[in-house]
């Protein structure tokens, strides 16, 4: 498995001084409810995530959708049997 450095986003922010958290949170909810957050974080074409139904497992989620569970050893993606 390889990865890919991508370039950072420019993003304006808010003075942190006037950030409140539950905003943000609620803001970042809404977009992971929508399917947006993704798009948002990488444009990778494989993309990693906590498994909801697995707590101690990652899932791995490649461009034509298909998740396979799993988890890192040695720095490697490592599908469960």
């Amino acid at each position: 498995m390889r990865f890919a450095l991508e370039p950072l986003k420019q993003v304006k922010t808010p003075a942190l001084a006037n950030l409140d958290p539950d905003v943000l949170f609620r803001l970042v909810e809404a977009e992971r409810e929508s399917g947006t957050l993704a798009g948002d974080i990488s444009t990778s074409a494989v993309r990693y995530q906590a498994s909801r139904t697995q707590s101690d497992k990652i899932e791995r989620i490649d461009a034509d959708g298909t998740i396979t569970t799993g988890g890192f050893k040695n720095g490697h993606f490592t599908p469960d049997e």
